[in-house]
């Protein structure tokens, strides 16, 4: 239960949910780590039912959804509004506040709100890089 950083895929439970989705999803982890994610979107979409279902009856629920947000954001695949409001309740400040260091917990607070931001905001296409804070359109000719 390592963290190694204050983003929202930040430690080992994140990690193992991350790759449960990427196997669920049919993305190697070859493709995972040299692709952009944005090219997963179709997967992603054609197996978001069943990585729904993992989420919610496998995965640890605050961070099971945390880490599908984050997916889905880097896929600019599909979100339903019910889980678009799942993920918002389950990344919220007030129940991750004592569960961070005080060293950590400004950082932790800004990559939260800006997930939850992001989320918010999402438009389904639209692959976010929390990281770079940027949002890359998905071209459509």
């Amino acid at each position: 239960m390592a963290k190694f950083d204050t983003s929202i895929v930040c430690g080992d439970d994140e990690f193992d949910v991350l790759y449960s989705i990427r196997g669920i999803c049919g993305i190697s982890l070859e493709e995972f780590y040299s692709e952009s994610l944005s090219h997963f979107s179709e997967q992603v979409n054609s197996h978001f039912h069943e990585v729904e279902e993992y989420i919610r009856v496998h995965a640890c629920h605050r961070i099971g959804f945390q880490v599908f947000g984050y997916f889905i954001l880097k896929t600019g695949s599909m979100i339903t509004e019910r889980l678009r409001q799942d993920i918002l309740l389950n990344s919220r400040w007030e129940d991750e506040i004592d569960y961070w260091d005080d060293v950590n917990k400004d950082s932790r607070k800004r990559h939260l709100m800006r997930f939850r931001e992001a989320i918010i905001n999402y438009i389904p296409g639209d692959s976010v890089d929390l990281d770079r804070q940027k949002i890359v359109k998905k071209l459509v000719f």
